[in-house]
């Protein structure tokens, strides 16, 4: 698949990888920050404002974080297998048949 592949595909595959890669990686981050904000309530009650606060703020970013990231891995990714499927469509490599007219079965019965 990668000998259909131009400069560019390589680069909308590279974005789409390293936005997987940290969509991956912010999972564990969000176990492990809902586990201190689940620790802070055991905490004193005279910073417990404060510190839930900055957690949750903390949270709402690796959110933000995390839809961008996933965003750019699944946007790069379509993109890219499309100019696949153009690239190899335009050297002939496609099937050419026609399916509509290999299957004669009757499809509103089972049989």
């Amino acid at each position: 698949m990668f000998s259909f592949a131009n400069s560019w595909d390589i680069v909308l595959i590279t974005i789409g990888t390293l936005g997987a890669i940290i969509t991956g990686g912010v999972m564990p981050f969000f176990s492990v920050l809902m586990g201190e904000i689940v620790d802070g309530f055991n905490g004193d009650s005279a910073d417990f404002k404060d510190k839930i606060g900055t957690l949750c703020l903390i949270l709402v970013f690796g959110g933000c974080v995390n839809f961008v990231t996933g965003f750019f891995q699944v946007s790069n990714f379509l993109q890219s297998f499309h100019l696949f499927s153009l690239h190899i469509d335009h050297k002939g490599l496609l099937l050419e048949q026609d399916w509509r007219k290999t299957n004669t079965k009757d499809t509103r019965c089972i049989c």
